[in-house]
Order: structure tokens, then sequence, then C-alpha cells
């Protein structure tokens, strides 16, 4: 008993990754899909800013 007292207490910390997939050509958009635009920024950057409200890290 007095072992599952002290499990119940132990807070483990995970580290969550988040991963955006943003490569290729666009060769119907005329641009490349990493640069597409979205707003005042990019389309990978705006979805990396929301992420990183869930995720402690994002990597493009």
């Amino acid at each position: 008993m007095e072992f599952l007292f002290q499990v119940a207490h132990l807070q483990t910390r995970y580290c969550m990754i988040g991963v955006i997939l943003c490569g290729g050509k666009g060769s119907r958009m005329g641009i490349r899909k990493e640069d597409l635009l979205f707003g005042d920024s990019t389309l990978a950057n705006y979805q990396a800013k929301k992420m990183l409200n869930v995720f402690d890290k994002v990597f493009f």
C-alpha cells in the first residue's frame, strides 16, 4: 500500500512534439508550398503558432 501511495504522487512530465509536413513543389499553385502565404505569415508558421498551444515543440 505504501508503494501505491508513492506512485500516485509522482508527477511525470512528457515532452509532446508536433511535426508539420510542408514540402512540395506546388506546380499547380505556382509557388512552393512552404512559401504559401496565410495572413501576415506563411501557412506553416500560422499552424506552428496554433500547435504550440498543444505541443511543447513543433518541427517542420
